[in-house]
């Protein structure tokens, strides 16, 4: 198979992996099932993307060994992609409501281009709903034990919590592949930024909702509503 095979067929085994996978997420009940099958991203915030991977890594662990995909992606420095097979793929889950999407480190990509020729994103887009009462929040805490050192700090800060999301209906998914010159368009973010333990974040890569939709090579469609 030629390389432009080889990544359709890593496009073809991810695209029947979305059928075997719930289209209507509940907050509650998708973190207790993380945290019940012993995930350690139960307790993310962001549990939409960490629920994503979790769900997409046990549908791949059941097919049969001639078409899986690894479960976990090269790694360069400390940054680790999703899966591999012919290429590197980052899965991100992608509210619709959201003006674009943060992608993955920018120099880990270059070098996830650079040995493969290309770099693949799956791009699972959402309507989401948000916690307007902050009872999902007490529950995430509750369930946590408390409030994370990082969300005290934030308190004596005086900065806002960002919303938390209680529910997710996924309407798409959207397979991405760069090359040396689609990567290019793109922007970058977080230069400078901090992380939850005060280190500073690497810069990343960031796509728009346009280029997310221009560069979209394969679409899976989900179940309406």
């Amino acid at each position: 198979m030629s390389a432009a095979d080889e990544i359709q067929k890593d496009i073809e085994i991810l695209s029947e992996v979305l059928t075997c996978i719930p289209f209507e997420w509940e907050g509650k009940q998708c973190i207790t099932e993380m945290k019940q099958a012993g995930s350690r991203h139960w307790k993310q915030m962001e549990w939409i993307g960490f629920y994503a991977e979790f769900l997409i890594r046990r549908a791949l662990a059941n097919r049969p060994e001639n078409s899986r995909i690894c479960p976990e992606g090269d790694m360069y420095g400390n940054v680790s992609f999703d899966l591999k097979r012919a290429i590197n793929w980052d899965i991100k889950t992608h509210p619709n409501t959201a003006h674009g999407a943060i992608l993955n480190d920018c120099e880990a990509m270059d070098i996830s281009l650079k040995n493969h020729g290309h770099h693949g994103i799956l791009m699972i887009c959402a309507d989401c709903q948000y916690d307007a009462t902050g009872e999902f929040k007490a529950w995430h805490d509750t369930l946590k034990g408390g409030t994370s050192p990082y969300e005290q700090d934030r308190k004596q800060r005086g900065a806002p919590s960002r919303r938390r999301k209680v529910s997710a209906h996924l309407t798409e998914a959207r397979f991405i592949v760069f090359d040396s010159t689609t990567i290019q368009i793109l922007s970058k973010k977080q230069k400078g930024w901090r992380n939850a333990d005060g280190s500073p974040r690497r810069e990343k890569y960031s796509i728009s909702n346009a280029q997310i939709k221009n560069l979209t090579s394969t679409q899976h469609d989900f179940p309406s509503k």
